[in-house]
């Protein structure tokens, strides 16, 4: 059994309590389809503030207590290396996403001056599983206190009809995550795409795709120079573009019995149990 928030902190101290860094980001998709007269989410500057005014650090620290730590990016940490050096992913492409209230103060400045609103109402789409709420809450918090003027009306449904409304664009600002596939970059990137399913936010910068699809086709024989051309991407949609908000690379928080032989974590997938055992 997985242990989150208020279940984390009550048995950090057990002996067989045991932290491992996981490979989902969870993140906020900004709609830049839907309402965008009353939202603003069009607006590439409304986009850079509110993804500025989350303090990603006090998140993982006093709200989720589990171990999961801030993302800087949609990669996480610890699940590719440069087929060169060896080194982390993120490493190499260094954050691209930061907590900066000053700058999410001008940003904010910014979009208001373009848009000729004082104001924004968002709703923040979650659904009901564990720590999604908490998580809603300090979002809220953090928008409406650093950017005085944004309204956050928190909509929580359960996960059937948050996949639903995603898929059917019909929502604002979403709280989500996601998890990859296989252990390649491609399992992130591919989502943002302005043709992939995933992507459900409007998003689409024919930069980016061309980025995609030159990684893709160009440099499929030619791993450094594809390498460095998903650096590129991600800086794009994320830096750049503030497609969507990274907040949180998840981490795996469990009581493990020491007994138990055999119990693998993978990046790319939550257990193998195929070969474990209990040691008597």
């Amino acid at each position: 059994m997985l242990l989150t928030g208020d279940y984390a902190k009550q048995y950090k101290t057990n002996d067989n309590f045991v932290k491992r860094t996981g490979s989902f980001v969870y993140y906020i998709k900004f709609n830049q389809t839907k309402n965008t007269a009353v939202t603003g989410l069009d607006n590439l500057n409304l986009r850079k503030a509110l993804k500025a005014a989350i303090d990603t650090k006090s998140l993982t620290e006093h709200v989720l207590s589990n171990g999961s730590i801030p993302a800087e990016g949609f990669i996480p940490k610890d699940f590719v290396a440069n087929p060169d050096t060896g080194k982390d992913f993120r490493e190499d492409a260094g954050a691209v996403t930061a907590y900066d209230v000053a700058a999410a103060k001008k940003y904010y400045a910014k979009a208001k001056a373009e848009t000729g609103k004082d104001s924004f109402t968002l709703e923040l789409l979650n659904d009901d599983t564990d720590g999604s709420k908490p998580t809603a809450e300090y979002i809220q918090n953090q928008w409406q206190t650093n950017l005085p003027g944004v309204k956050v009306e928190i909509k929580t449904v359960p996960k059937t009809s948050r996949l639903e409304l995603n898929t059917k664009k019909d929502y604002e600002t979403q709280l989500t995550a996601w998890g990859p596939g296989y252990q390649d970059l491609t399992t992130y990137l591919d989502t943002l795409k302005s043709d992939a399913v995933s992507n459900s936010m409007g998003y689409n910068d024919k930069a980016y795709d061309e980025l995609i699809t030159k990684a893709a086709v160009d440099y499929g024989t030619e791993p450094l120079k594809r390498w460095n051309t998903f650096i590129e991407a991600e800086k794009l949609a994320v830096q750049e573009d503030a497609a969507l908000a990274p907040l949180y690379q998840n981490a795996l928080a469990s009581l493990e019995n020491p007994q138990l032989k055999n119990f693998k974590r993978y990046p790319y997938a939550l257990t193998a149990l195929k070969y474990v055992y209990l040691e008597k």
